[in-house]
C-alpha cells in the first residue's frame, strides 16, 4: 500500500513545483518589467534611422538576463521583435 502511495505522489509534486516555477516566472516578467517604446538608431550607409521598437525595462542587468527568453516568446507571439534592457540601459 505505502509503495503504491509513494508511486503517484512524486509525480505529482514535481508537477506542482513545475507549474508554481513557470507561473512565478511568468508573472515576474510582466509584474517586474516595464513596457516601453524604445528609440532604436541603426547606422545604415552613413545615415541613422530611428524607429520605436517594444521593450521590456527591468530594475537590473541580471533580471533582463534572466527574462530574455521570456521576450523571444512574447516575440514570437506578438510578431514584434521586444527588446530587453535595464534601468540605465540604452539600446
Amino acid at each position: 500500500m505505502d509503495e503504491r502511495r509513494s508511486s503517484w505522489l512524486v509525480p505529482v509534486l514535481v508537477a506542482v513545483i513545475a507549474l508554481v516555477a513557470g507561473t512565478s516566472y511568468i508573472v515576474g516578467y510582466f509584474a517586474l518589467g516595464e513596457h516601453a517604446l524604445a528609440t532604436v538608431v541603426a547606422p545604415s550607409a552613413g545615415q541613422s534611422v530611428a524607429a520605436n521598437a517594444p521593450a521590456r525595462i527591468f530594475p537590473s542587468k541580471w533580471q533582463a538576463m534572466l527574462f530574455t527568453p521570456a521576450a523571444k516568446i512574447e516575440s514570437a507571439i506578438t510578431g514584434e521583435e521586444v527588446d530587453v534592457g535595464w534601468r540605465g540601459w540604452t539600446p
